[in-house]
């Protein structure tokens, strides 16, 4: 996707029984290289209010993204007279979607004939993040026969190797891993004040793959300090040093003295 230039698209989608019914789901709508769906869900079964809601499925092989919208809503009746109409930007991103909520009882129809067409007018602004995708997977399934231990950072489950971890890092080296288990039978052990995207690039990295640039390596270098990870420190120094950074030579001196990197003969 772009990450500047402004799109607009229209999504349509007709709901029956909306009165009387549960949660539905739209049909999904592919625009530009993004699944989307509009759903509904009831507040509750006696009550005539329920919310709209805009789903957006996103790739999940992209890290940290978001998507900046100008969102307009239309609710149409089945006499083809709009009920609501109402416009507002909004940042989609990951567990955050747009939604609006609805009065049924205003439709002019009886319970056994209610519906309604819902429009979701969308113009992107701008969008975030669709340039940096993940190398590898660390969940259950394709980490099932070869993880023995699962670390749970920022709500996220990270499928690993407590032999890998231990000969790579100093502090999961002392640290003595919880018997408590989770659905999946594997001891888990929770780290905390960590951002779950930092550590996905941080467990690449350590995995051997190309995962560094000028976004991520400060964080990178304060997981490897944080965990004992050389190899990962040496990998930054690496990247530093090499045509691959835009980043300013002060920046780099002022990294490698905070975090005693080796880096000599800078030209740049």
């Amino acid at each position: 996707m772009d990450e500047t230039n402004k799109q607009k698209f229209v999504i349509s989608q007709k709901f029956e029984n909306v009165l009387n019914g549960g949660a539905q789901n739209g049909q999904g709508n592919e625009h530009f290289d993004i699944s989307w769906r509009l759903r509904i869900q009831p507040e509750s079964l006696e009550n005539p209010k329920f919310s709209i809601e805009l789903d957006c499925f996103v790739d999940p092989t992209y890290l940290k993204w978001s998507i900046d919208t100008v969102i307009q809503w239309e609710i149409i009746s089945k006499f083809g007279e709009k009920k609501l109409i109402e416009k507002s930007d909004f940042s989609i991103q990951k567990y955050s979607n747009p939604s609006i909520r609805f009065d049924g009882s205003t439709l002019d129809c009886s319970s056994n004939d209610d519906w309604i067409t819902v429009k979701c007018h969308v113009e992107i602004l701008k969008v975030f993040g669709f340039s940096k995708k993940r190398f590898r997977k660390f969940d259950e399934e394709t980490m099932k026969n070869v993880s023995d231990v699962i670390l749970k950072v920022d709500g996220e489950q990270f499928f690993v190797s407590k032999l890998f971890l231990t000969a790579q890092t100093t502090i999961f080296n002392s640290l003595e891993f919880s018997e408590n288990s989770g659905n999946s039978g594997i001891p888990e052990f929770p780290l905390e004040n960590i951002d779950a995207n930092d550590f996905q690039v941080f467990l690449e990295v350590l995995y051997g793959e190309l995962s560094i640039d000028d976004d991520i390596v400060i964080q990178l270098l304060e997981l490897a300090e944080k965990f004992g990870a050389s190899t990962v420190t040496r990998k930054c120094e690496k990247y530093l040093r090499s045509e691959e950074t835009d980043m300013e030579n002060s920046k780099i001196w002022e990294l490698a003295g905070k975090f005693k990197l080796e880096i000599l003969n800078l030209e740049k």
